[in-house]
């Protein structure tokens, strides 16, 4: 069969006339490529000895299949993972017509298929290389289109989302089973405080208390060796990535902050906060993971996700109303418990002039934001994804961040 009868039918859209120019794009990179139709859309599935990388992957498969002009495919399902192993390590999912091509042509021409070979974004089997490549990327998208670059929420992500919201109210709704999924809070409400302590260099070990209920963190005294080993991991990122000064100059930001954190009592603070902190950040993850599919292996796990989610901010934001306008859930939040006095209460004291409705009305606004600064991350991780590469790049002398972009 020739090239181009082969070009014609890939662009009608033929599973295997679209893996065949695929395959003979990727052949040197080792990497092998399925496709297939199923649901009314294009499934691919690349494999290789080392898993291919995400961010590369999705690159070289927009473009290509953006070049072929599929005009009756639009949703596409793309999945990697290691030859001989039958689970894939990563998914995601493309909507074509809503991204432009990531990598602009010489003079911002698109250049057409040649003898039926791709013209593609290469995906080496080193990390280094993909890094490199996928920032290249990066640095030639169309600035004239940013909003063509934000992902947009599918019929799937808006199905997991009600499925997870309905499952939380549920759970809600049956005061046995918020009881027994309330340890969930619990925990990761004290793993923030025991992470912020070890951070600050005061060792804590989280637990539930079964005394009086909840969760208590067990703070030590501050040793200063543990912020010493926090000092030398700076060092050594600077080390690593001397070359890289984008990666520098966060650093160096990174260090001012550290450094006006530990040695002021801005630290309490944190501390103290981020028992609630977590409960949102963890909230947070849960939904990116529900509208991305990230980590994903089932499809069931994404209401999970939801679920969890919905059910940790419902039960703040519920928590938080209480505490402004229930008189009586008030005084016994006031109240503490077995001699501790609550987080947001001490926060008060220290901060609002023992204002607790301004602090609770603060937090109360940070759990009506998580979604919507989740939903931003989401909507925007590709470029946030280059962003990522571009600071771990390891660079030599000739490639620092600071050299001139090439000509075009």
């Amino acid at each position: 069969m020739g090239d181009r009868s082969l070009l014609e039918r890939a662009k009608r859209g033929e599973a295997d006339a679209i893996a065949v120019l695929m395959n003979r794009s990727l052949q040197r990179q080792g990497i092998t490529v399925q496709v297939q139709h199923q649901e009314g859309g294009l499934y691919l599935l690349l494999e290789a000895i080392q898993v291919p990388d995400r961010t590369a992957a999705l690159i070289f498969v927009q473009q290509a299949l953006t070049r072929l002009n599929l005009g009756a495919i639009d949703q596409i399902t793309v999945f990697g993972r290691r030859q001989g192993e039958k689970r894939s390590t990563w998914r995601e999912r493309l909507q074509l017509r809503s991204i432009p091509l990531m990598v602009d042509q010489p003079n911002g021409r698109q250049t057409a298929l040649a003898n039926a070979q791709l013209n593609y974004l290469p995906i080496p089997a080193e990390v280094k290389a993909n890094r490199k490549q996928t920032c290249a990327a990066a640095r030639n998208i169309d600035s004239k289109a940013p909003s063509d670059w934000v992902q947009g929420i599918t019929q799937a992500n808006w199905r997991s989302l009600a499925i997870g919201w309905v499952l939380a109210m549920l759970l809600l709704s049956s005061g046995i089973l918020t009881f027994v999924f309330y340890p969930f809070i619990t925990l990761v409400h004290e793993l923030g405080h025991a992470f912020c302590g070890w951070l600050f260099g005061y060792p804590a070990i989280p637990a539930f208390d079964f005394v009086h209920g909840g969760g208590v963190t067990s703070h030590f005294g501050r040793l200063w060796f543990l912020i010493g080993g926090i000092y030398i991991g700076f060092g050594y990122v600077y080390y690593r990535y001397r070359n890289n000064y984008l990666t520098l100059r966060c650093l160096l930001g990174g260090v001012v902050v550290y450094s006006t954190i530990i040695f002021t009592s801005i630290h309490e603070a944190i501390i103290t906060v981020m028992g609630h902190g977590f409960e949102l950040l963890f909230s947070g993850v849960f939904l990116y993971r529900t509208l991305s599919g990230e980590a994903c292996h089932y499809p069931i796990e994404r209401p999970l996700y939801a679920m969890m989610a919905f059910f940790t901010l419902t039960y703040d934001i519920r928590f938080a109303y209480g505490l402004i306008f229930d008189l009586q859930a008030r005084a016994g939040y006031l109240q503490g418990k077995g001699g501790l006095i609550h987080d947001l209460v001490i926060l008060a004291g220290q901060y609002a002039g023992g204002n607790l409705s301004a602090i609770v009305a603060g937090f109360l606004g940070c759990c009506l934001l998580t979604p919507l600064i989740t939903l931003v991350l989401y909507r925007y991780r590709v470029r946030l994804r280059c962003l990522v590469h571009r600071l771990f790049l390891v660079l030599d002398d000739s490639q620092s961040s600071h050299s001139p972009a090439p000509s075009r």
